[in-house]
Protein backbone atom coordinates (compact mmCIF):
# COMPACT_ATOMS: atom_id res chain seq x y z
CA UNK A 1 0.00 0.00 0.00
CA UNK A 2 1.04 3.51 -0.75
CA UNK A 3 2.20 5.34 1.99
CA UNK A 4 0.32 8.35 0.83
CA UNK A 5 -2.98 7.11 0.38
CA UNK A 6 -3.17 6.15 4.50
CA UNK A 7 -1.71 9.70 5.90
CA UNK A 8 -3.26 13.13 5.55
CA UNK A 9 -2.17 15.81 3.65
CA UNK A 10 -0.42 17.76 6.26
CA UNK A 11 1.17 14.86 7.45
CA UNK A 12 2.98 14.23 3.83
CA UNK A 13 4.04 17.59 3.42
CA UNK A 14 5.72 17.50 7.06
CA UNK A 15 7.42 13.95 6.03
CA UNK A 16 8.32 15.49 2.73
CA UNK A 17 9.89 18.78 4.25
CA UNK A 18 11.54 16.38 6.85
CA UNK A 19 13.42 14.13 4.28
CA UNK A 20 14.37 17.51 2.33
CA UNK A 21 15.40 19.31 5.21
CA UNK A 22 17.40 15.77 6.32
CA UNK A 23 19.17 15.98 2.39
CA UNK A 24 20.12 19.51 2.80
CA UNK A 25 21.46 19.39 6.79
CA UNK A 26 23.89 16.30 5.01
CA UNK A 27 25.05 18.67 2.40
CA UNK A 28 26.03 21.45 4.55
CA UNK A 29 27.69 18.57 6.83
CA UNK A 30 29.89 18.20 3.70
CA UNK A 31 31.17 21.69 3.20
CA UNK A 32 31.93 21.83 6.82
CA UNK A 33 29.82 24.18 8.41
CA UNK A 34 28.66 23.83 12.09
CA UNK A 35 25.34 25.39 12.41
CA UNK A 36 23.34 25.13 9.17
CA UNK A 37 23.48 21.38 9.63
CA UNK A 38 22.56 21.51 13.55
CA UNK A 39 19.66 23.85 12.33
CA UNK A 40 18.41 21.93 9.41
CA UNK A 41 19.09 17.98 10.85
CA UNK A 42 16.97 19.39 14.02
CA UNK A 43 14.28 20.87 11.82
CA UNK A 44 14.25 17.48 10.04
CA UNK A 45 13.77 15.59 12.92
CA UNK A 46 11.13 17.45 14.12
CA UNK A 47 9.29 17.68 11.21
CA UNK A 48 9.37 13.87 10.74
CA UNK A 49 7.98 13.10 14.09
CA UNK A 50 5.34 15.84 13.76
CA UNK A 51 4.44 14.44 9.94
CA UNK A 52 3.34 10.87 12.36
CA UNK A 53 0.49 12.24 13.80
CA UNK A 54 -1.62 9.88 15.59
CA UNK A 55 -0.23 6.72 13.80
CA UNK A 56 2.93 4.34 15.14
CA UNK A 57 4.79 4.13 12.72
CA UNK A 58 6.37 7.18 11.12
CA UNK A 59 6.03 7.25 6.49
CA UNK A 60 8.53 6.57 4.52
CA UNK A 61 9.90 9.81 3.97
CA UNK A 62 9.66 11.05 7.48
CA UNK A 63 11.78 7.68 8.15
CA UNK A 64 14.26 8.25 5.42
CA UNK A 65 14.46 12.24 6.19
CA UNK A 66 15.47 11.38 10.31
CA UNK A 67 18.44 9.16 9.45
CA UNK A 68 19.60 11.51 6.78
CA UNK A 69 19.08 13.92 9.53
CA UNK A 70 20.91 11.78 11.80
CA UNK A 71 23.39 11.00 9.93
CA UNK A 72 24.21 14.59 8.91
CA UNK A 73 24.64 15.48 12.66
CA UNK A 74 26.99 12.81 13.81
CA UNK A 75 29.03 13.29 10.43
CA UNK A 76 28.89 17.36 11.77
CA UNK A 77 29.78 16.14 15.25
CA UNK A 78 32.99 14.08 13.93
CA UNK A 79 34.18 16.98 12.00
CA UNK A 80 34.06 19.81 14.97
CA UNK A 81 35.48 16.88 17.35
CA UNK A 82 38.50 15.95 14.39
CA UNK A 83 39.43 19.76 14.01
CA UNK A 84 39.61 20.92 17.08
CA UNK A 85 41.61 18.34 17.61
CA UNK A 86 43.58 18.79 14.49
CA UNK A 87 43.89 22.56 16.13
CA UNK A 88 44.85 22.09 18.97
CA UNK A 89 47.10 18.68 19.36
CA UNK A 90 49.91 20.50 17.73
CA UNK A 91 51.53 23.99 19.13
CA UNK A 92 52.58 24.92 15.78
CA UNK A 93 48.82 24.46 14.56
CA UNK A 94 47.59 26.24 17.57
CA UNK A 95 50.09 29.47 17.67
CA UNK A 96 48.84 29.75 13.89
CA UNK A 97 45.56 29.67 14.83
CA UNK A 98 45.58 32.27 17.52
CA UNK A 99 48.12 34.65 15.01
CA UNK A 100 45.08 34.24 12.66
CA UNK A 101 42.30 35.26 15.14
CA UNK A 102 45.05 38.19 16.51
CA UNK A 103 44.81 39.64 13.07
CA UNK A 104 41.20 39.32 12.27
CA UNK A 105 40.56 40.75 15.51
CA UNK A 106 43.15 43.88 14.52
CA UNK A 107 41.01 43.93 11.31
CA UNK A 108 37.62 44.59 12.65
CA UNK A 109 37.69 46.08 16.06
CA UNK A 110 41.65 47.48 15.66
CA UNK A 111 42.45 45.67 18.54
CA UNK A 112 44.35 42.32 19.07
CA UNK A 113 42.25 39.20 20.99
CA UNK A 114 45.36 39.54 23.11
CA UNK A 115 45.05 42.75 24.30
CA UNK A 116 41.29 42.39 24.98
CA UNK A 117 42.33 39.62 27.18
CA UNK A 118 44.52 41.41 29.43
CA UNK A 119 41.97 44.31 29.64
CA UNK A 120 39.68 41.90 31.25
CA UNK A 121 42.79 40.15 33.60
CA UNK A 122 43.10 37.14 31.57
CA UNK A 123 46.67 35.97 30.40
CA UNK A 124 46.36 35.15 26.91
CA UNK A 125 49.26 32.43 27.12
CA UNK A 126 47.43 30.54 28.90
CA UNK A 127 45.21 29.54 25.42
CA UNK A 128 48.61 28.60 23.41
Amino acid sequence: MNEHNNQPSGSRGFATASLMLGIVAFVSALTMTILPPLIFGSLSIILGILSRGSQKKMGNYALAGAIVSGSALILNLAICIFSFYTIFSSPEATSQYFDSVNETYETLFGVSLDDILESYGIDSGQFR
